[in-house]
């Protein structure tokens, strides 16, 4: 996929495009939220574990 422009920001994930786990809600804006046992935060609907 390609990079999303900094200067056109679209709602929604900025990576979906380029995600294989993006879905229909993926063009929303997901919430701020904690994530894993490290308590990291991120803005995805479908994060992953880090390996």
């Amino acid at each position: 996929g390609m990079t999303p422009s900094l200067l056109e920001l679209s709602p929604g994930c900025a990576f979906r495009t380029r995600c294989p786990r993006a879905a229909a809600n993926c063009e929303q804006d997901p919430e701020m939220r904690q994530f894993g046992s490290s308590g990291q935060s991120v803005r995805c609907f479908y994060p992953l574990d880090a390996p």
